[in-house]
């Protein structure tokens, strides 16, 4: 009999989380393996990855991604609405993502709860549409050379070519270092 009482307690435990904390630490699982399997047969750029390892609770950075569900601005501007967390106050007003929300030009995909320094944050992904702006001058074309001579040249349609001289800075300080300036 004391199994059941153990299982059913269990059972309350899991119940009272969200579902996207546990799909979140499976996905970070998942790309840490995904990482180190990579670099292990050489098709992922930069310093080979160790093999994954269980983090702390209290070292690991806690965070929650919400992917379904209820995730929305309120109409007030100062507050959202997450899964199993329900409505929080946000210090920035989302007066602005609002408006794009109920214009149709954006889309929250997801959000992401983080604790950080003693507070709580969230961040949104959102897929915005923007509009495709006409240039003011389309005949007119910047290239910025990282050279050492010129900053920038800029040419416009009638082919005339203009450059700028870089202004040397490092030049300039040494020279000052040097007369103590």
């Amino acid at each position: 009999m004391p199994e059941l009482t153990h299982i059913s307690e269990r059972s309350l435990w899991w119940e009272e989380n969200s579902k996207e904390a546990y799909s979140t630490g499976l996905a970070n699982a998942s790309a840490a393996l995904d990482n180190y399997a990579k670099s292990e047969n050489g098709r992922r750029r930069g310093k080979r990855m160790g093999v994954p390892r269980f983090k702390s609770k209290r070292k690991a950075r806690l965070a929650c991604r919400f992917i379904t569900g209820t995730i929305r601005v309120e109409g007030d501007g100062r507050h959202v609405t997450l899964p199993r967390l329900g409505m929080l106050r946000t210090y920035e007003p989302t007066a602005k993502l609002l408006a794009r929300v109920q214009a149709g030009t954006a889309l929250i995909l997801s959000a992401t709860v983080r604790h950080e320094r003693g507070r709580w944050y969230v961040s949104f992904q959102a897929e915005v549409k923007q509009d495709i702006r006409r240039v003011a001058r389309p005949g007119v074309a910047v290239g910025v050379d990282l050279g050492i001579k010129t900053l920038a040249v800029t040419a416009d349609n009638t082919g005339e070519i203009r450059t700028i001289d870089n202004p040397r800075h490092l030049d300039t300080a040494l020279k000052q270092h040097r007369l103590g300036l």
